[in-house]
């Protein structure tokens, strides 16, 4: 929800947040992570602004949500889950989940 509601009044997140799971396909880690990336171009990001959802941000925000899935998933491969993963990157790491996903998607330092 933190990438989505980045610079959008969370009053349009709300009004979509219902759809979200089947956009999302359940919000599958796997689905997400190996979803081609013209899909956000084509798909998802059209979705957004057909409802009048979108901010200036979501698409590098929707790609790098990607990215951070991706790595997460091939952590959780590792670990058992992504859970696992961000319990042994750290407590820090595990209390501020969205810090992490932006950390993991943009920065790749984990």
């Amino acid at each position: 929800m933190a990438v989505l509601s980045n610079n959008t009044d969370w009053s349009r997140i709300e009004r979509i947040r219902a759809d979200l799971a089947e956009l999302f396909s359940d919000f599958s880690l796997k689905s997400y992570a190996e979803l081609p990336g013209r899909e956000i171009g084509d798909r998802i990001l059209p979705w957004f602004l057909e409802r009048k959802a979108g901010a200036m941000t979501l698409q590098r925000d929707l790609v790098n949500l990607r990215r951070s899935a991706r790595r997460l998933y091939k952590h959780s491969r590792l670990h058992g889950t992504a859970e696992s993963y961000l319990h042994t990157a750290g407590p820090s790491t595990w209390r501020r989940s969205q810090e992490s996903g932006r950390t993991i998607g943009i920065s790749g330092k984990r």
